[in-house]
């Protein structure tokens, strides 16, 4: 299953990789375009500027508060990624107590 598992990780990351890499395209003046340019690009940029502004012109602010709020959005999974890793210690735990 280990191999397996490989197999299909690694192409997955690499197509990930070329899909993410290649969506920006330029155009003969050099103006990018494509849609996750568009899609997140474009309003991570908007948001980023629209924090610097309320902060005071602070664009590390800006990205400390972009990186929080992205945080509590994936700590759901991030907790339940938690309990899954801890899982199997508990098993090897409780086996180890009975013995």
């Amino acid at each position: 299953m280990n191999k397996n598992k490989k197999y299909i990780l690694l192409p997955s990351f690499l197509t990930i990789a070329l899909l993410l890499s290649g969506c920006v395209q330029r155009t003969k003046d050099g103006k990018p375009y494509g849609f996750i340019y568009e899609k997140l690009a474009i309003p991570t940029q908007h948001l980023l500027e629209w924090l610097s502004g309320v902060l005071g012109g602070s664009y590390g602010w800006s990205i400390i508060v972009i990186t929080f709020i992205v945080r509590l959005i994936m700590m759901p999974i991030m907790i339940n990624q938690s309990k899954k890793a801890n899982a199997p210690e508990k098993i090897l735990l409780q086996r180890v107590c009975f013995l």
